[in-house]
């Protein structure tokens, strides 16, 4: 009987995992269940899409096809509630039962939406999965004025895409300068003369205090007091690992789930890697990483004992 793999997340780090098992010609049956409705694609695209009529070139990394040729079953648009793992199986959004006899958790990360008062409100976005994008390139066809917060690399590049669109873009940074963690201040300073040429408006070391508006949102309140009208206001201020269904299920967590250098969680035949995964104390959360440790996950997953380095 083929022992059962599945795949929870399909990113980098799961879409790793599974390339580097069917590499290696493993005799096993193969389940990825991902929450989204369509195949692998490269998440740094995203807001690129936003400002394209069409999805770009080299959006997907494999068509439905790919998965088909390879004997891959693709759960789409489902979701995990609970991991059962005394009994090794998985339950869904659905109440079906999936069972397993080793599973990888590539479940990601979240974007971090801080306790700001009005962040509920509509036309309030984050950009993180497909959806999110189709959901802001819809509200981008008739906006005028957009805020993103948070002045790292992705608000920038999403202020970028709108500004393609002809949108006033505002961008809050609570920092003195952009990127502080990546550049030096004369770094720093060129680059922001950069951003600004495009048209983008920097505001530096302001806190957003309040999204106002009724239903819809009108506008960010800042620490200065002023008010910046918005059409759209975007979140853009970090990630954190999606750990609860591995908590839940009892997997030890610090600020991801902690693995071994065999991409081991601390229950058995449960592994970890990518934006949700913890080693050596550290989440890397970046794609490079994500791949490297789904491709060991993947490896050790059908006993090709493998170390990550």
């Amino acid at each position: 009987m083929k022992e059962k793999i599945v795949i929870v997340g399909n990113g980098a780090a799961g879409n790793a995992a599974l390339e580097e098992i069917l590499s290696q010609n493993a005799t096993c049956e193969l389940t990825v269940i991902t929450s989204e409705g369509l195949p692998i694609y490269y998440r740094p695209m995203l807001s690129e899409y936003i400002s394209e009529t069409q999805i770009p070139k080299r959006f997907y990394l494999h068509e439905q096809s790919w998965y088909d040729s390879n004997n891959v079953s693709v759960m789409y648009e489902k979701s995990v509630l609970s991991i059962n793992p005394s009994e090794q199986t998985l339950t869904l959004s659905d109440n079906q039962i999936v069972p397993y006899d080793k599973l990888i958790l590539t479940t990601g990360s979240k974007n971090f939406i801080p306790p700001i008062p009005g962040s509920k409100r509509a036309n309030v976005y984050d950009l993180r999965t497909f959806a999110d994008a189709e959901q802001i390139k819809a509200k981008a066809s008739d906006a005028k004025k957009a805020v993103i917060i948070g002045g790292g690399l992705l608000g920038l590049e999403l202020g970028w895409q709108l500004r393609k669109l002809n949108i006033d873009v505002t961008v809050i940074e609570m920092m003195q300068r952009l990127l502080p963690r990546q550049l030096d201040e004369e770094a720093s300073e060129i680059f922001e003369e950069k951003v600004s040429a495009t048209g983008i408006k920097v505001l530096k070391g302001v806190q957003t205090m309040e999204i106002v508006g009724n239903e819809l949102a009108t506008g960010v309140l800042i620490s200065t007091g002023e008010t910046i009208e918005a059409d759209m206001v975007m979140f853009s201020i970090g990630i954190r690992a999606d750990v609860f269904l591995a908590k839940e299920a009892g997997l030890l967590i610090e600020r991801g789930i902690v693995v071994n250098d065999f991409m081991e969680t601390s229950i058995k035949n449960i592994f970890a890697a990518g934006d949700c995964a913890e080693f050596s104390g550290i989440n890397y959360a970046i794609w490079p990483e994500a791949v490297e440790q789904g491709k060991i996950a993947g490896l050790n997953a059908i006993g090709i004992k493998t170390v990550y380095q």
